[in-house]
């Protein structure tokens, strides 16, 4: 059988190993939870890298290989309840344009990130690299750019800057042009208009005369654990020792108003639950306030390493569980690499219902886990940090926790698979 010299070429190419290795997804800012006609949807942007190997013919009987770097971001929906991945959508490849000839082609991207600014009913607003998208609730779709923008405000053409820095959210893309104009796009046609920010809500305080020369402690930064709770039996915390003894120590009860100030003991801290009391007190002008005063230690219950509450997401009040009615605790398993993180639900009378033992690491305070309530479930979204070959890892992972029984399911967004009990 004769075979022409031009399909011989290719069959060598194909016998002689054309490869591509591709890296696994890293993620893009943080998940984001995105509306989808009602049903909650977690949206993640990642970016993975890819090397091509690509033949170049340099003689007629010789070639040589070059090697050709991609940079591949991508958009995944993710079902929060059963943590399966929905659907994916390529938004957008990097790479050289100019690769030619048998030397490594540029490495163009690695430096680029991607990040989400916000949904306003099926658009949502996201910035790849120096590219904003407009992408649809549903299905990932683009639904505006850059250039959909200029064709639907001239006014604008060329005025539209190429940095995230200046572009916010408010039920809306709010962006400055770069001539220092602010506008807003609401609306499916995409046209913009001038944006007043809204006038910050006056809170009407009454202060007392004790709180004019109040100074108001610090607040750490990053995440501040929930350690105390007022209960149908009482105030409850979850301290240490010194922590304890710490609290207590509140003449003018600011350990009871800024709970933040209270000694944290950080990492290895073991807490048990607390009885607090609280009593009131007037100040030298006879104005009645609450503080700490004492604490006492409540017996057979657990002590709890890193141990704080779940709190309502975007404040520092712990979150009410019914049905029934109590609290869960987040601890840890272990205080070395190998610990794991944990949650512990509990009832009024402080028995626990159920422990869960989750794959997921402890966060720091500047990266805790991201936990949304679904459903009678939490999604919960963390890493588990684990070292191979002397190579410390983090592997982001998602979690969805019955509050019924503490069973779980996750998924492993490293290794694109699912997590196993």
């Amino acid at each position: 059988m004769q075979i022409g010299k031009s399909w011989l070429w290719v069959l060598v190419l194909v016998l002689g190993g054309c490869s591509s290795t591709i890296g696994p997804p890293e993620l893009q800012g943080d998940p984001v939870m995105v509306d989808q006609d009602g049903a909650p949807r977690l949206w993640l942007l990642t970016k993975r890298e890819e090397v091509r190997s690509a033949f170049v013919r340099t003689t007629q009987r010789r070639s040589d290989i070059r090697w050709d770097t991609f940079f591949h971001f991508d958009l995944q929906a993710m079902d929060p309840v059963t943590t399966r991945p929905l659907w994916r959508k390529r938004l957008l490849t990097l790479g050289d344009p100019d690769a030619k000839g048998y030397g490594p082609s540029r490495v163009i991207g690695s430096a680029a990130d991607a990040r989400m600014i916000g949904q306003e009913g099926e658009r949502v607003w996201l910035f790849v690299d120096e590219y904003l998208l407009a992408v649809r609730a549903s299905d990932g779709e683009v639904l505006a750019t850059f250039e959909t923008i200029e064709q639907n405000n001239p006014e604008l053409k060329g005025l539209l800057p190429g940095e995230t820095k200046h572009y916010r959210f408010d039920a809306g893309l709010v962006f400055m042009s770069a001539d220092a104009r602010t506008f807003v796009l609401r609306g499916p046609g995409f046209k913009a208009q001038p944006y007043v920010a809204p006038a910050p809500a006056v809170q009407k305080v009454k202060l007392e005369p004790r709180d004019i020369m109040r100074i108001v402690p610090m607040r750490p930064l990053g995440e501040v654990s929930a350690r105390l709770v007022e209960t149908p039996a009482g105030w409850l915390g979850l301290y240490t020792e010194k922590e304890v003894a710490d609290a207590t120590v509140d003449r003018w009860g600011d350990n009871l108003r800024y709970r933040y100030s209270i000694l944290n003991e950080g990492q290895l801290a073991r807490r048990s639950f607390w009885r607090m009391a609280v009593s009131e007190d007037t100040d030298p002008y006879d104005e009645p306030f609450q503080h700490l005063s004492g604490a006492a230690q409540i017996p057979d219950t657990p002590i709890l390493l890193r141990g704080r509450f779940l709190k309502v997401a975007g404040t520092d009040d712990p979150r009410r569980l019914d049905n029934p009615s109590g609290l869960a605790v987040w601890h840890v398993t272990r205080i070395d690499a190998q610990g794991r993180l944990a949650l512990t639900r509990i009832r009024e009378d402080l028995s626990t219902v159920w422990t869960a033992v989750l794959p997921l690491s402890d966060s720091s305070t500047f990266e805790p886990v991201m936990v949304w309530p679904i459903e009678g479930r939490l999604a919960i979204f963390g890493d588990e940090a684990s070292t191979v070959d002397g190579v410390s890892r983090r592997e982001p992972r998602l979690v969805s926790l019955s509050l019924a029984d503490g069973e779980w399911q996750g998924w492993s967004l490293t290794s694109e698979a699912p997590l196993t009990n």
